[in-house]
């Protein structure tokens, strides 16, 4: 991750020491800062750690009459050079802003669809003075921005960009109050009223030239999933298909290792980690290492046998850690200044030491799985669908694969409300008392305020950001969008990429891969999920690289988090709503009813069952980012 910031203003300010500054505030980020004018009022600056030059440069380039900032990790990079190459261009560089630059240069905006990787860019035309910043849609590295009618800032972090001349730099509550409510489902909105957050797969372009620079920002959506086939039968056969998924992930696994150095995969008993090992081991040999989590015997997480088994048929060794040595919950307030919003990694020790684990390895670049159960598994969602279509007969075969049984209120969430529509989910409020809750929705927690959740339109506000089930066709594909363009999404891949970087890890997900996604939407529904089995296209793919505890059959879902979760909940949660409640800044801003709040905790400190039990997690990280980022004396809402 680089450093990003960019200021475009005023020709008698000065912004090389506007930039500087911005740098500075981002200095976790990066340690080699670089500061170049693009033209007369425009700057661009950037930051890398020393480590990460290899691959990025000074992390500022040109091509023509761009000139590009960018924190990027890019990818198919001689397929790149071939298509710039064969459009005219004359390259002498491969780092990812040059290849930007000359990718503007040669297809203006739709360089986009070009360009394969992990990144977040701004670049200015000298020719046209129009500015463009984007980010890619899997959203690794953030992108913040902040518009004045004389000047426009980007910066990979928010609060730096609130110190700028003309920027709000006064608190968003509405927004911080969906922080403590665990939804984040606003894709622009920040902390602070005067920045803006660049959504993961959009772009912003804004004219320099304008009288108002604020009015001239547009916003551009640059990702749109692909439909996803359902019960429709493909046009390339299964045996085909998995020969060319195999080489598709054998490529997206070589793109993401480093030229050199150690590399190490967070090891998991599961498909998706599994499958990363097995290739990178292929390719990488011994510089590849693993660092794995060992789970109690009976917790659900636990998949040791499984690993080993992975171990012994490709070879290498792991980096055992002990889940109950994690201290989940216990640094929840030690990181709170450093990070930039709100939101926290609710498993911000775990991150944390995987990345501690891959540096005791000598490697700089840690690869996951993440990715794999979007693309290649599947929930329940698509008995809806047979429902719609009148497959009746497929509709009982796979509720009894899902041993189902007589659970009729699970067959009504799944199979039946999803195509009530607006007309019959508004009987079905007037016969319940209550709107019915969309399976896929994060209910308002009992301790935010009723009467500040109205007087600030919280419900309006998630009214117009809950995406609409009619858009996405399907019930399969409202799953498949929610999973691949909720704002959360990337909100936890950014932060997890933060928290890997504090410990000098760079983090990659070879499944969360454009050719990938391209791909998988072209399989059937029966590939990704068939009753209790899941990811059958992708097993198939690798049964000569991974052992059958991993390509075969499962009885249940197996490597869940849920034990270290409850027992991090029952044995620390409890004491931080005791200790946080106390002079609570968001209960002196009239957000929380710190009385039902206490509640959940005396629910999880006596072992009584609590539902709500993370969206707790989401108030105390809320609750600690506001205490060290405005401190006690902050004025209480309406005061």
């Amino acid at each position: 991750m680089t450093a990003l910031a960019t200021w475009c203003g005023p020709l008698q300010q000065r912004g090389d020491t506007l930039i500087g500054a911005l740098l500075t505030r981002q200095s976790l980020r990066g340690d080699t800062p670089t500061i170049v004018a693009a033209q007369p009022g425009s700057w661009l600056g950037a930051s890398p750690f020393q480590w990460q030059t290899a691959w990025t440069g000074t992390a500022i380039g040109r091509y023509g009459q761009y000139s590009v900032a960018s924190d990027a990790t890019l990818y198919y990079i001689d397929d790149l050079i071939a298509e710039l190459r064969a459009a005219g261009a004359q390259l002498a560089s491969r780092t990812p802003s040059d290849l930007i630059a000359a990718a503007l240069d040669a297809w203006g905006e739709r360089a986009i669809e070009r360009l394969e990787g992990d990144y977040a860019f701004v670049a200015i035309d000298a020719s046209t003075r129009t500015l463009l910043a984007a980010r890619d849609w899997g959203g690794l590295r953030s992108l913040y921005f902040a518009a004045t009618r004389d000047s426009i800032a980007f910066a990979s972090e928010a609060s730096p960009l609130t110190h700028l001349p003309g920027v709000d730099a006064r608190l968003n509550v509405p927004w911080l109050a969906e922080a403590a409510a665990g939804r984040y489902e606003s894709p622009r909105e920040s902390a602070y009223l005067g920045v803006e957050l660049v959504p993961a797969g959009s772009m912003v372009r804004a004219s320099l030239a304008a009288s108002d620079i604020a009015r001239s920002v547009e916003r551009v959506s640059t990702f749109s999933p692909p439909t996803f086939l359902g019960d429709e039968r493909p046009a390339v056969p299964f045996e085909e298909a998995k020969v060319e998924l195999r080489q598709l992930m054998e490529a997206a696994v070589r793109e993401r290792l480093p030229a050199t150095g150690e590399v190490t995969v967070g090891l998991s008993g599961g498909r998706d980690s599994t499958a990363v090992y097995a290739l990178a081991r292929r390719d990488a040999g011994e510089r590849l290492h693993a660092v794995s989590v060992s789970y109690p015997e009976g917790d659900p997480g636990r998949e040791d046998d499984v690993i080993r088994d992975v171990l012994q048929l490709c070879g290498g060794e792991t980096q055992w850690i002990d889940a109950t040595t994690l201290p989940i919950f216990a640094t929840i307030a030690d990181g709170a200044s450093t990070r930039h919003e709100p939101f926290g990694h609710a498993y911000a020790e775990f991150q944390e030491a995987l990345a501690r684990a891959a540096r005791s390895q000598g490697a700089r670049v840690l690869l996951n799985g993440s990715g794999g159960d979007q693309l290649f598994s599947g929930e329940p969602s698509y008995l809806a669908d047979l429902v719609r279509h009148g497959k009746l007969r497929t509709l009982i075969k796979e509720w009894r694969r899902l041993e189902g049984g007589r659970d009729w209120r699970a067959f009504f969430r799944l199979a039946l409300w999803p195509n009530v529509g607006p007309l019959g989910n508004s009987l079905l409020t007037a016969v319940r008392g209550a709107p019915y809750p969309d399976p896929f929705d994060r209910p308002l927690p009992p301790w935010i305020r009723r009467d500040f959740a109205e007087r600030v339109g919280l419900p309006a506000r998630h009214k117009a950001n809950f995406p609409d089930r009619r858009k996405a066709g399907s019930a399969a594909n409202f799953e498949r969008r929610w999973l691949l363009t909720h704002p959360f999404f990337p909100r936890v891949f950014a932060e997890a990429f933060r928290l890997y970087l504090k410990e000098g890890v760079e983090l990659r997900a070879p499944l969360a891969d454009s050719r990938l996604l391209r791909f998988a939407a072209t399989r059937p529904r029966w590939e990704r999920r068939d009753g209790w089995q899941v990811k059958m296209l992708m097993r198939a793919s690798l049964t000569d690289v991974l052992p059958h505890s991993v390509t075969g059959n499962r009885h249940r879902p197996t490597g869940t988090t849920e034990g270290l979760l409850q027992r991090a909940l029952q044995q620390r949660m409890s004491g931080l709503i005791d200790e946080f409640a106390r002079n609570s800044i968001l209960t002196q801003m009239g957000i929380l009813d710190v009385g039902a709040l206490s509640e959940v905790g005396a629910n999880l400190r006596d072992g009584r069952p609590e539902s709500a039990g993370l969206e707790a997690v989401y108030t105390i990280l809320a609750e600690v980012w506001a205490r060290s980022h405005i401190g006690n004396a902050f004025p209480v809402a309406g005061s």
